[in-house]
């Protein structure tokens, strides 16, 4: 049994975190663009039907910098050993999430993220297996999406109270950083690099290309008119 249910319940959990810790002016989840009317929308201002708007967004967060919001997309990937027949199997693969933040570039973010999130119960030379591959991966091919990964443990946490110090159990999240071999204390254990976690990345994404691609350009921009649009995203 994992820490969380699924995965929709950890990317609540990250969702409410970053609304309040977090550098951003808003964060999204669980966007789905297919719902909000596309087809009526498209029909009105470009006499088509909508394109493809999948996949749904996991998170989204918005910064207003000085050229104006800066949009991130974020897959989240859930992986925890469950019971099935057979014995305890992995909930993913290590490419899981890949092709969905690949996809989340068509929607016109300025960048896209890939969150692998490991359970305490998944055993560390799967974790670093699955780290290892998923960066290489993504690296060597030049992916323009970035990526990290986390590991999830469950630790008794004190406060100090008004008199003495309050034990309890906290779900905290390690981020985990590259190297050539990944081993167990490649994860970073520091107070501050668990307060901020969503600061460390272990390859960073690159500026959307399809922005900027003659080819599609146009029809992304049109995408990322209506994801703002929907999302009371104001413009600069």
């Amino acid at each position: 049994m994992g820490l969380y249910k699924d995965e929709k319940s950890l990317v609540d959990r990250i969702a409410k975190e970053l609304k309040e810790k977090g550098d951003y002016k808003e964060v999204y989840k669980s966007v789905n663009l297919s719902t909000h009317k596309p087809n009526e929308y498209w029909k009105k201002w470009y006499n088509e039907t909508s394109p493809v708007l999948q996949p749904e967004i996991d998170l989204i967060t918005v910064k207003l910098t000085y050229r104006g919001e800066f949009i991130q997309g974020i897959e989240i990937k859930y992986i925890v050993m469950r019971d099935e027949k057979g014995g305890l199997k992995r909930s993913e693969s290590y490419y899981s999430g890949i092709e969905q933040a690949l996809s989340l570039l068509r929607l016109g973010v300025d960048e896209a993220w890939l969150w692998h999130f490991f359970d305490e119960n998944v055993p560390w030379e799967v974790i670093r297996k699955y780290v290892r591959a998923c960066y290489q991966l993504i690296m060597l091919l030049h992916l323009p999406i970035g990526y990290s990964a986390y590991v999830l443990e469950e630790q008794q946490v004190a406060t100090r109270g008004a008199s003495d110090l309050i034990t309890s159990v906290e779900t905290l999240i390690t981020p985990i950083y590259a190297s050539s071999s990944f081993r167990e204390d490649d994860i970073i254990k520091k107070a501050d690099s668990r307060r901020w976690w969503w600061e460390q990345s272990i390859h960073r994404a690159k500026a959307n290309p399809l922005l900027q691609n003659i080819l599609v350009k146009d029809e992304v921009e049109r995408i990322r008119q209506f994801l703002k649009l929907r999302l009371k995203i104001p413009s600069k």
